[in-house]
């Protein structure tokens, strides 16, 4: 079959033939919906041929008119039999209503188009404000933002952010259902020049509103701090002195100090007078065992500060502990007290404090470490008490080192006594005692000794007694009657099982 087309001209007919298959398909009609539709979302497009597609399918090329404001698929192809096919038309966000042509072409040139409202949301980001825009570093300023209307049900979410890290922002912002506007604020960390910066609010449709922000030096901000001396000895004191930037304004400048470890004990904060450019503070060193470097920082309240270090050192002699032995004893007998000193004490000697809270227990107020030694010892006196009760003694040296020790104080009752030979033997090798009993074990032999629970959970263990020193140990007074405590000396002999005596230099407590 043929189309037959005729042009009449006033001289002249000429007939023309075409081919059918040129006027087989042509692009017909194009749609999108929703139209008008919102910036920032999608639309459905359709484009409808005059015929089915043949079996080879039909190319359909798309446009936009404004492709900044409408992107469409640069070509479509319909399948062998379609008479359409559907495309995404995406838009963006628009301040403004937009209209956009979308057109449809196909192979043979034939061209249809629909014309495409975009709108802005009813709904969207319309202004950001900072008050003040120009800020010094370490203050802060307080941003505004206001909707086109106010926030709907559910309320209305606005994204914040900072071009550099030197302003710091809310991630979000909500503005709750019925509000229009809202407040942030916005803080800012130092500078080392005058900087610019921006704040950016974004909708979630998109809408970008971005306001400029400068950050600039702060008149008047620490500069630097100095210390001396740069190495101290505990209970001794350092000078610090901060310097500012100008002088002082109205009111005076307070500088937050702070010392890293912590070996040196500083005012939590000065404040420089109005009018000077300098303030001064006090450190005193702390007691340290070993020799301590501290960091030294006094900062600002917009983050400028200065830093200096010194050296904690130990004295060249301070009290490291005390022991008291025996560590248990009745009423009315005394224990002593050993003092040892980190090195010999120096000319005059080393004074060492002693206290208890405890009543019942008489110590010395004072021991003094003679000169070029490095210990000594005093005896502390058991007075009266009702019950077995612990007393703890507190030494402490001029330059605050101190130690602790604590005694056991049982009623003054019958002290049995053990003693530890040179031929390797406590005698006697078994002692029967009532609960509640004071044992002493004493070393009148040439050797050390020590008395060890064979069952470690029993609790006899005197550590090293040294020659012509003695060890105390209370039984218990819940002990039943018939209770066996095994010991030995693990120097000179082996435990046994916890029933019976073991090997060489051993001995037993049974209870009556």
């Amino acid at each position: 079959m043929r189309f037959l087309t005729r042009i009449l001209l006033p001289s002249v007919t000429t007939l023309v033939l075409l081919p059918a298959a040129a006027m087989a398909q042509s692009v017909s009609k194009v749609l999108v919906t929703p139209n008008p539709v919102s910036g920032n979302s999608s639309a459905t497009g359709v484009v409808t041929l005059s015929k089915p597609a043949p079996s080879a399918g039909f190319k359909v090329t798309l446009m936009s008119s404004a492709p900044k404001f409408a992107v469409v698929p640069a070509s479509l192809t319909l399948a062998a039999g379609a008479t359409n096919v559907t495309f995404v038309v995406t838009t963006e966000h628009v301040a403004v209503a937009e209209r956009v042509e979308i057109e449809a072409r196909d192979p043979a040139g034939h061209l249809v188009e629909v014309a495409l409202t975009i709108e802005p949301p009813t709904i969207r980001l319309s202004k950001l404000t900072l008050k003040p825009a120009l800020v010094q570093a370490g203050g802060a300023t307080t941003g505004t933002v206001k909707l086109t209307e106010v926030a709907p049900s559910g309320g209305f979410s606005v994204n914040l952010s900072s071009k550099l890290a030197i302003a710091s922002v809310p991630v979000v912002l909500f503005l709750p259902a019925g509000a229009s506007n809202a407040t942030f604020l916005v803080k800012t960390s130092k500078v080392t020049a005058t900087t610019a910066d921006s704040i950016t609010a974004t909708d979630a449709n998109g809408y970008t509103v971005t306001e400029p922000l400068t950050v600039e030096l702060p008149p008047v901000r620490v500069t630097k701090l100095t210390v001396t001396p740069s190495s101290v000895v505990a209970s001794g004191s350092v000078t610090g002195t901060v310097t500012l930037s100008e002088p002082a304004l109205k009111g005076g400048f307070t500088v937050n100090l702070s010392a890293q470890p912590s070996s040196l004990t500083l005012p939590t904060s000065i404040t420089i007078k109005q009018g000077a450019k300098t303030g001064t503070f006090t450190g005193v060193a702390q007691s340290v065992r070993t020799s301590v470097p501290e960091t030294l920082t006094a900062e600002d309240t917009a983050g400028y500060s200065g830093s200096a270090s010194v050296t904690v050192n130990p004295p060249a002699s301070f009290l490291t502990g005390i022991t008291i032995g025996p560590s248990a004893i009745p009423s009315g007998s005394q224990a002593t007290c050993y003092i040892q000193l980190s090195g010999p004490a120096p000319s005059g000697g080393m004074a060492v404090t002693l206290s208890t809270m405890q009543i019942f227990l008489s110590v010395p107020m004072t021991v003094t470490v003679p000169a070029g030694t490095s210990s000594a010892q005093v005896s502390l006196t058991a007075g009266t008490v009702a019950a077995t009760s612990s007393a703890t003694v507190t030494a402490v040296d001029k330059n605050g080192y101190s130690s602790t020790g604590t005694l056991q104080v049982s009623p003054k009752q019958t002290t049995y006594v053990v003693q530890a030979t040179d031929g390797h033997q406590f005698l006697p090798t078994t002692i029967s005692v009532p609960a509640g009993s004071v044992i002493t074990w004493t070393n009148p032999s040439s050797m050390t000794h020590t008395v060890t629970s064979d069952v470690l959970s029993q609790g006899i263990n005197s550590g090293v007694i040294g020659v012509g020193q003695s060890f105390c140990w209370i039984v218990p007074a819940s002990a039943k009657s018939g209770a066996v405590y095994y010991y030995h000396c693990v120097y000179h002999g082996f435990g046994g099982n916890g029933s019976q005596l073991g090997q060489g230099m051993v001995g037993a407590v049974v209870v009556k």
